[in-house]
């Protein structure tokens, strides 16, 4: 079989994002840093039938791309680039491939996303430099036949800080993984050149109903305003009027059955007014 050089692969796969590109209504791109094989092949496994994945350098894909409609408001993509190909629905694929997570030990000076616990309870540590860590890290301990025991759930890490490299060291002899990662998805591309950046993705169904719900009842409220009459409107805006004629007609003394009362009243309330200043 001949051997491809590196220029004829990169070739190749231009071609190929730019064919399924085509062939395809939307691009998802997607960042799999630290994502293992097994998870990737879930996720391939989950999107079969549906969707197509394809690991490429990101310089590859913007060539490929960068005379695609809308590419150009995608900004910049991800080191580790998965591009997605479906014809399905932006944010069913995005909801499916986000719920599908796994855990990795933890890497010296990544940043920690939640609270990383050394839980309570026994371990397979047998007694030994470990255990001096341990007690540096301010762990309560002690030996139980023969092995180490974690005496309370102790936070090693915060939410947002680095983790130092004795503390990875200890949670990978601990066999903790604390890392979760998926596969994430930066944006997406349909065929009309319409660009979803993560936050408008990751929207669920609910969020959208109330938005939509909230858009609704503020354009109605506008339209009121404006005096811009649809079935919407109608039933307020002829009770606004309504009034507003009884209003006017009470104002410069028009009587009728529904202002006549209101008249009476205001000439009473004069009359007496008048009577106090003559008094």
């Amino acid at each position: 079989m001949m051997m491809l050089s590196k220029r004829e692969k990169k070739i190749r796969t231009a071609e190929l994002i730019r064919r399924l590109s085509d062939e395809y209504q939307n691009i998802l791109f997607a960042d799999f840093y630290r994502v293992p094989a097994d998870l990737m092949q879930r996720i391939r496994a989950s999107l079969r039938g549906s969707a197509k994945i394809l690991v490429s350098k990101r310089r590859i894909a913007e060539k490929a791309l960068k005379d695609k409609k809308g590419f150009n408001n995608v900004g910049g993509l991800p080191r580790n680039l998965a591009l997605i190909f479906t014809n399905e629905n932006v944010f069913d694929i995005y909801s499916k491939i986000s719920n599908m997570t796994t855990n990795v030990f933890a890497r010296p000076g990544e940043i920690a996303e939640s609270d990383i616990v050394i839980p309570k309870g026994p371990t397979d540590l047998m007694p030994g430099p470990v255990l001096n860590d341990l007690k540096a890290m301010g762990i309560p301990t002690k030996i139980k036949g023969g092995k180490v025991e974690i005496e309370e759930d102790t936070v090693v890490v915060k939410a947002g800080d680095l983790i130092p490299r004795h503390v990875a060291e200890v949670l990978r002899a601990l066999k903790i993984a604390p890392i979760e990662v998926r596969l994430r998805i930066k944006a997406a591309l349909d065929r009309d050149g319409v660009v979803y950046r993560e936050d408008v993705l990751s929207t669920t169904e609910e969020e959208i109903c109330r938005m939509v719900a909230d858009a609704s009842a503020r354009a109605i409220v506008v339209a009121i305003e404006l005096g811009e009459l649809n079935e919407r409107t109608a039933n307020v805006l002829i009770s606004r009027a309504y009034m507003n004629a009884i209003n006017i007609a009470a104002e410069i003394g028009f009587i009728t059955d529904k202002t006549a009362e209101m008249l009476l009243i205001k000439a009473i309330i004069r009359a007496k007014a008048l009577s106090s200043y003559i008094s």
